[in-house]
């Protein structure tokens, strides 16, 4: 599909112009997520197609063009820790930027990419797919949006239109800070971070998971550049930032400090209380859901991560009725159920009835239940 949108971008004066490549290097958090911004606002017709690479000196916690840090992100703790919290204005969730990433950032005349947001996907986790299995990695793309291996997630991308251009951008992930992720994530109770941490090391990986060490980052660089040309058919040509690009990436880092950006005139504080219902995407199947139910003297918690459709985990806390062994055996009764409601009426009706379960709730109401959890991905 990939040659496909190839063949598509190959008419036109412009679209064989040589690409402007740009190697930033090692760059501050803010100019990371500064860059691409400032070359889509400073874009003119005679502006050339831009690819730029560049690497965070530091940790920071990026949130989507939609997602109010307040409610994504562990705020206290990050300052505590001296983390940033920045704002972008392409879509895509929370995540967690650090040195171990390396940014792929493509900033194009519209024209210059496929007109649908799926297929730009398609052709940009391309060049990074054939890249890793330079490496021996056997990536693949996962729509819409993810690239994978051996169902792990190894690269996260986002895109967006700014000012005249389109914007996609991604990444190579060396190794990635579980433990920091997790922490730095706002999460309704420590059980919902041990859920998160755990589904993140079974679902995400990096070079280093890959290869069982970090291959040289100029390597990466070289075959990049290789591949990427390769792709799109069009040379690579190696340039820095105009002096009017620099000042807008300097007036883009001030924007992006700028808690008024940051919280979009919202308090930071404004959603530090605790939630009775959170979800976080792990990759782009996987999901994890929680909930509370029943009255606050006998709480009863809900954590799902699901997968495909499917129960992939289940985890109850508080007055469920059952004996603690009887709980744990219907939680791994459930695994791998269809998320029907139906279907999970069905087999808790007859669990329950075999098993000769007590529970504070009806096998309508778990399923019940359990399918509030699976709406909350919309």
């Amino acid at each position: 599909m990939a040659e496909e949108q190839r063949e598509k971008l190959q008419d036109g004066e412009s679209k064989s112009r040589p690409i402007r490549f740009i190697d930033a290097g090692r760059v501050p958090a803010l100019r990371s997520q500064a860059i691409y911004h400032a070359l889509a606002y400073a874009k003119h017709p005679e502006t050339p197609d831009t690819i730029v690479l560049c690497e965070p000196t530091q940790p920071y916690v990026c949130t989507g063009f939609f997602q109010p840090p307040a409610r994504e992100v562990n705020l206290e703790r990050c300052a505590e820790l001296g983390i940033p919290v920045i704002r972008r204005e392409t879509g895509g969730g929370t995540v967690l930027i650090d040195e171990g990433q390396m940014f792929v950032q493509w900033i194009f005349h519209p024209a210059n990419l496929p007109a649908r947001t799926d297929e730009r996907f398609v052709l940009f986790c391309e060049s990074l797919i054939r890249t890793y299995r330079t490496f021996g990695i056997k990536a693949t793309f996962h729509a819409p949006n993810d690239v994978q291996v051996r169902g792990r997630k190894i690269v996260g991308t986002g895109a967006a239109a700014i000012g005249e251009a389109q914007v996609v951008t991604g990444n190579f992930i060396f190794e990635f800070d579980f433990g920091r992720m997790a922490d730095l994530l706002k999460v309704p109770d420590q059980r919902f971070r041990l859920l998160y941490l755990e589904g993140m090391k079974r679902y995400m990986s990096s070079f280093r998971q890959e290869l069982g060490h970090l291959p040289e980052r100029a390597e990466v660089k070289k075959r990049y550049v290789e591949q990427v040309a390769g792709l799109l058919g069009r040379p690579l040509r190696r340039a820095a930032f105009g002096e009017s690009e620099k000042q807008k990436i300097a007036e883009l880092e001030q924007r992006l400090a700028d808690p008024e950006w940051v919280f979009e005139g919202t308090q930071p504080q404004a959603a530090a209380e605790k939630t009775d219902e959170r979800i976080v995407k792990i990759q782009a199947d996987v999901f994890l859901a929680f909930s509370r139910f029943g009255p606050a003297s006998q709480p009863l918690y809900i954590y799902l991560q699901m997968k495909k459709g499917r129960i992939d985990r289940l985890h109850i806390e508080g007055e469920t009725g059952m004996t603690e062994t009887r709980c744990r055996a219907f939680e791994n009764f459930l695994r791998q159920v269809e998320l029907k409601e139906d279907v999970l009426h069905e087999l808790i009706s007859d669990y329950f009835a075999l098993h000769e379960v007590q529970s504070c709730m009806s096998p309508a109401q778990w399923a019940e239940a359990i399918m509030k959890l699976k709406k909350m991905k919309k």
